[in-house]
């Protein structure tokens, strides 16, 4: 099942001109926009235990035939289905990395999937990271959603230096917002993660943010996260559930963990869940 009349946005045939599109059908963009969409849907219509109506039938009949991520000769995401190579279709280091739209902001291309994962990097390598607007910070999303703390640091570092202005707005002539709150939220991805399926923090710190703290950062399934951290290892920390959830926590590290005051326990490093009503709060120290 594929999108018909479908192109990879703003990139152009080798050597074409602004508009000159490969037009073709099923394109990575779409294919994994549509799955994303139809995930999410049947996600929905589970908590929400409805009966079956036509369109969640259909969603269920072709969710498995839309092949959203395909893997290239050069073990790279491939842009378009009938890509082999690397860039034999459309330009080798367009801006835009519409194929990696599961990755960031999707979440298909996860850890679940380690040769997405890989091929996710290979791609990402092959792009390059000279680019501009929104489109530089859409990649240190992606290298801070896989984890690859160097690579998202040296794009801040060189965020810094070239695409700033002195009042902090970004470069893009004349201005971009997507700049700036691409740039938030890529720092937030190297400091809390959610996108496996639980939340881990600081799973992205470059080794140059050895100490430091951060406040507020909203979690997926309505969670407020604090933590203080030392030597690249949380000393403590604070998430507080805005609704009654699940809590499911990746632990790093070994951790005292109480609930609202009381001690809970000495956790080893691994996937911990917890029942939260609104209000709770989980408090982790180091142990």
């Amino acid at each position: 099942y594929l999108v018909k009349h479908s192109a990879s946005p703003e990139n152009i045939i080798k050597g074409g001109n602004w508009n000159d599109y490969y037009y073709t059908q099923g394109c990575a963009f779409d294919q994994q926009m549509v799955y994303e969409n139809f995930s999410k849907t049947l996600e929905l219509h589970s908590l929400l235990n409805y009966p079956d109506d036509d369109l969640i039938k259909f969603i269920k009949k072709v969710i498995n035939h839309l092949d959203p991520v395909l893997i290239g000769l050069d073990q790279q995401i491939k842009e378009y289905r009938e890509q082999k190579h690397y860039a034999d279709i459309g330009e080798e280091h367009h801006r835009h990395i519409s194929h990696l739209v599961g990755l960031y902001p999707g979440s298909i291309i996860n850890d679940n999937h380690p040769d997405w994962m890989k091929a996710a990097i290979n791609t990402l390598n092959y792009r390059g990271d000279k680019s501009t607007g929104w489109a530089l910070m859409h990649r240190l999303c992606c290298w801070s959603r896989m984890h690859q703390a160097r690579r998202a640091y040296d794009i801040i570092t060189s965020l810094i230096k070239n695409n700033l202005y002195l009042n902090l707005f970004y470069k893009h002539p004349p201005f971009q917002i997507d700049g700036n709150f691409g740039y938030v939220a890529g720092i937030s991805e190297m400091l809390v993660s959610t996108h496996n399926g639980f939340l881990e923090l600081l799973p992205c710190l470059p080794k140059a943010w050895k100490n430091g703290y951060f406040k507020g950062l909203l979690a997926k399934g309505a969670f407020v996260v604090n933590a203080d951290y030392q030597n690249q290892h949380i000393t403590r920390a604070v998430i507080t559930a805005k609704a009654d959830n699940t809590l499911k926590l990746k632990l790093t590290q070994p951790m005292k963990v109480y609930l609202n005051q009381q001690f809970i326990g000495k956790k080893s490093p691994s996937i911990i869940c917890l029942t939260l009503k609104k209000n709770d709060k989980i408090i982790m120290e180091k142990i």
